[in-house]
């Protein structure tokens, strides 16, 4: 085992990576007193209430010795009795992984247990571990560099580890090249969805501000363009004062969906700040909030008949999705088309149509099926916009020295208060246009979007 010293050097030169979403240092007294116990590895090992909860416990161990905590808690005798215990339970740990949640719990467990290995055993001891996680990382990242999750979020986090990772790899004078090389697909990918501001589109569970932020792991935005990320469905088109990001795809992976939102083809703008936003992310508790927010009506897309194209049960279900069909994603002069359509509905299905020519957005929205269909297309407006209303099927939207008029053809307007949560759990008040049409099918909705500086 290296001595105090060594670990403790480590640390401080991990602290500015500290993943943490939450503040440690509010739990130091009771991490503190529960690193100066004993632990029954054994029992630990055999406990199933615990293996739930095996991840939590890892990156809380690897958090307090990233902060330091047990550093600034403990007395100088018990500094060597917490290391000890700390290997024991990190042994333990080491095999009560994830697997049976998957997805970036999985991945957070094993980058926290190949972390705390090097730490506490050094280069000789980490191999296995660092084997195990990088297999796991790699399952997870698809071709075109994201997580397979498609939550901003959850890949910024997945990067965070990575980071910390080498970081202690290379204090130890260790780093496999493997990990050097997906970090740097890793970055490249998210650095073409993080918007001007340094926030992140909020898609799948993400909120926009969040902790590391991507400036905090060295991720500004990426070059201005088109970049499509076929494998996981989502585009980016960024100009010099626009972005606009797509969700293109279908619910991934299909054995883990808990962060998935059924809302394909919603688009999310910013324009010299948030414009066009989903709801975002107010809590993880199972109930009527969380439903809403996972579902289409939170998100700048459309709904039929009422239903989502996707059935969301409890915090963290979903049972039936939806395949996206004839997705094409291509640049043109001055912009981007990009068209799909999905059969998340039982009878109809939903097409859509972006297309965007300098500083004019249109979105067709076509339902194609039998009978009768009511179509809402939603249009949530980020907070610090001023809306008013242009006439029966248009509004127009104010905040300083920006304007934006989005005018609705084929379908009745009205305008309603609204929620946004940028920052996970804050909701503030902003604004949400609605179209609504019934009709025989097939029924089309055309919005159209003005941008003036």
């Amino acid at each position: 085992m290296p001595s105090l010293g060594t670990v403790f050097r480590t640390l401080s030169r991990l602290r500015p990576l500290q993943i943490a979403s939450r503040p440690y240092a509010r739990f130091a007294p009771a991490l503190a007193r529960r690193a100066s116990r004993e632990v029954d590895v054994d029992a630990m090992a055999s406990d199933r209430i615990r293996r739930w909860a095996a991840a939590v416990i890892a990156i809380d161990q690897c958090a307090a010795m990233t902060l330091g905590i047990i550093r600034d808690r403990l007395d100088a005798s018990a500094h060597e009795r917490a290391l000890q215990r700390l290997a024991r339970e990190t042994a333990a740990l080491d095999l009560l992984s994830e697997s049976h949640l998957a997805a970036n719990h999985e991945l957070a467990h094993h980058a926290a247990i190949a972390t705390l290995r090097l730490l506490l055993g050094g280069k000789e001891a980490v191999a296995p571990a660092v084997v195990r996680y990088t297999r796991t990382l790699l399952s997870q990242i698809d071709a075109d560099g994201l997580h397979e999750e498609r939550s901003p979020y959850y890949h910024l986090l997945a990067l965070a580890d990575l980071r910390r990772l080498r970081a202690a790899a290379v204090t130890c004078g260790f780093e496999p090249s493997s990990l050097s090389e997906i970090d740097s697909r890793m970055a490249a990918a998210l650095s073409r969805l993080v918007h001007p501001d340094g926030t992140l589109p909020m898609f799948h569970d993400s909120p926009a501000v969040v902790h590391p932020s991507p400036r905090e792991l060295g991720i500004e935005a990426g070059n201005d363009g088109l970049a499509d990320f076929s494998a996981s469905g989502l585009f980016s088109w960024r100009g010099s004062t626009l972005h606009i990001v797509g969700e293109f795809g279908a619910p991934r992976p299909r054995h883990q969906p808990g962060h998935q939102h059924a809302a394909p083809f919603a688009i999310e703008i910013w324009w010299d700040g948030p414009f066009i936003t989903p709801a975002g992310v107010t809590t993880y508790a199972a109930g009527e909030r969380r439903t809403f927010e996972r579902g289409a009506a939170a998100h700048a897309t459309v709904r039929v008949n009422g239903e989502d194209p996707a059935e969301i049960g409890a915090a963290f279900r979903m049972g039936r999705g939806y395949e996206v069909r004839d997705r094409k994603v291509s640049a043109q002069e001055g912009g981007f088309t990009a068209t799909g359509s999905h059969d998340g509905y039982k009878s109809v299905t939903h097409s859509r149509t972006i297309e965007l020519r300098g500083s004019e957005l249109t979105v067709r929205d076509r339902i194609d099926g039998n009978g009768e269909a009511l179509i809402e297309s939603f249009w949530p407006i980020a907070p610090g916009w001023s809306v008013e209303r242009m006439g029966e099927r248009g509004v127009l939207c104010r905040r300083q020295q920006s304007q934006a008029w989005i005018a609705v053809d084929g379908a009745e307007v009205s305008v309603e208060p609204f929620e946004v949560a940028r920052r996970f759990g804050i909701a503030e008040p902003a604004t949400r246009l609605i179209a609504r049409r019934r009709a025989s099918i097939p029924p089309a909705v055309v919005t159209r979007l003005r941008l003036e500086p």
